[in-house]
């Protein structure tokens, strides 16, 4: 954590019309992490944290844990990853 420089802030953009119902934000995080595993053939999903639109965290990749979601080794050795 002593090496980060910064939080990197993403924005997932799918479904945006489901995010009324709270229920469903669990499940659609799920989804990102399963792309990211079984598409993208990563260990975990590449965010430290996701929000939803609710004020809920996920705990992705957690704190102290590299990102993978910041599209350069530099950015994701420096910043943190969080989406909403």
């Amino acid at each position: 954590m002593g090496a980060a420089r910064g939080v990197a802030v993403h924005y997932s953009g799918m479904n945006a019309d489901e995010q009324r119902l709270h229920a469903n934000c669990a499940a659609r995080v799920r989804g990102m992490q399963r792309y990211h595993q079984e598409t993208r053939d990563w260990l975990d999903i590449a965010y430290n944290h996701v929000f939803c639109g609710h004020g809920y965290v996920f705990v992705g990749r957690g704190f102290g844990v590299r990102s993978a979601a910041n599209g350069t080794k530099d950015a994701n050795d420096h910043y943190f990853a969080v989406c909403f």
